[in-house]
């Protein structure tokens, strides 16, 4: 049985964060599918895309508890949310306390420039709300971290109260007085200090970023068995062709296909109402070069298309994306659509390009890369599409 249990809502959060456990030397699968099993059963950590971040809240809530049932004994569970509290998250966070009621929230990600203080998500500094974070939501950003999981009962905790050192108390009185502790943090210091109050709770429910699992992972001494191998990156001769599709609308993505274009690679971009009629098919990438489906930046987006998009972006790509050696997937709803369509039920992390960006294995041996569509500079892509073709040039046992 695994020691780790997390639920994510979407795919690229999903392996984000079990990243954070194999950096720590945990063996972890991440599932798709929730009737599969992981290829190897003796894992110490169980990561499982609930894939709900774009369904309505009663469906998220189902599904998260669906998945919650399939876990009853698995003494710690993470709740991967997003980091700007896009999402059903209050819909998501009520099934998870229905079923393990000592919840703990913590959704800062100090990696990425998002810290939590007076309850309030701050991206590089700046209130949630007053940024264009959520430009692609069918609804404004929430205010603070409370309005997001209204009607939810919750306390504040600042980070006086994180680093007081009488937190666990603090989240126990929180949980008797029926409120959801939700903790402020600036830094990974912060969420260590969270995890090891969190904790020593009876089995808690850890609700927040990557950036929380990763503090659990530093924090909770995963039981490790004999290392395992598994099974080994093909090696294939010559330079692979690389397919990178990217579906996210985040500011980020312009300068990273800059890049991309600028180092070679043949950049292909489609305007949602092009995706949406069904056009744009996406030529097969030639041997040793680079091919980049994107959503056309400049086009108007309109907000709640996202998962339309995200599928009708999959359905023009698959065709090549059956027939490239390695895939790079961004946005995580995008990233899931392709792998649905490829008949992908779960993928093992082998290792990590920079944060969020990580290169894993499907069961057939192809590889691919995930990233959350808002994270890395504007090198990003062309260092995950390079590790990617690394990866797949270079003899198994020479692999990271």
């Amino acid at each position: 049985m695994a020691s780790v249990a997390v639920l994510a809502d979407d795919l690229s959060g999903a392996v984000e964060t079990a990243a954070g456990f194999l950096l720590r030397g945990a063996r972890v699968w991440v599932e798709l599918d929730e009737r599969c099993a992981p290829g190897d059963t003796a894992v110490d950590v169980r990561v499982v895309d609930t894939d709900s971040r774009s369904l309505p809240a009663d469906s998220a809530a189902a599904r998260v508890t669906a998945a919650l049932r399939r876990l009853p004994d698995t003494p710690l569970l993470v709740k991967k949310i997003d980091s700007l509290l896009r999402g059903p998250v209050a819909a998501e966070l009520a099934a998870v306390r229905a079923c393990r009621p000592n919840v703990v929230v913590a959704p800062a990600l100090p990696a990425a420039g998002r810290s939590v203080r007076g309850a309030v998500v701050h991206l590089d500094g700046v209130p949630l709300d007053a940024t264009d974070a959520w430009r692609a939501e069918a609804r404004p950003a929430p205010g603070s971290v409370p309005a997001a999981l209204s009607p939810v009962a919750t306390r504040s905790l600042d980070v006086d109260s994180v680093r007081g050192g009488e937190l666990a108390a603090e989240l126990r009185a929180s949980l008797d007085a029926g409120r959801v502790p939700v903790c402020d943090a600036e830094h990974d210091g912060d969420l260590d200090l969270i995890a090891a109050a969190a904790c020593r709770l009876d089995r808690p429910a850890l609700v927040g970023s990557a950036a929380l699992a990763a503090a659990v992972a530093r924090t909770v001494p995963v039981h490790r068995g004999a290392p395992r191998r598994g099974a080994p990156v093909p090696h294939r001769p010559g330079v692979p062709a690389t397919l990178v599709v990217v579906g996210s609308a985040a500011p980020s993505v312009p300068a990273q296909l800059a890049v991309l274009r600028a180092a070679g690679a043949r950049v292909l971009l489609a305007r949602p109402a092009d995706l949406l009629a069904g056009h744009r098919p996406v030529p097969d990438p030639a041997a040793g070069e680079i091919v980049v489906a994107a959503i056309d930046p400049a086009a108007p987006v309109r907000p709640g298309d996202s998962a339309e998009l995200a599928a009708a972006l999959a359905t023009a790509v698959v065709p090549a994306a059956r027939r490239a050696d390695g895939l790079v997937l961004t946005g995580g709803g995008t990233a899931r659509a392709v792998l649905d369509r490829l008949g992908v039920d779960r993928l093992r992390p082998l290792t990590e390009v920079h944060h969020g960006a990580v290169v894993c294995v499907d069961p057939t041996g192809r590889l691919v890369a995930t990233r959350p569509g808002s994270f890395g500079a504007p090198d990003s892509l062309l260092a995950i599409a390079r590790a990617v073709r690394t990866a797949r040039t270079t003899p198994a046992e020479e692999n990271p």
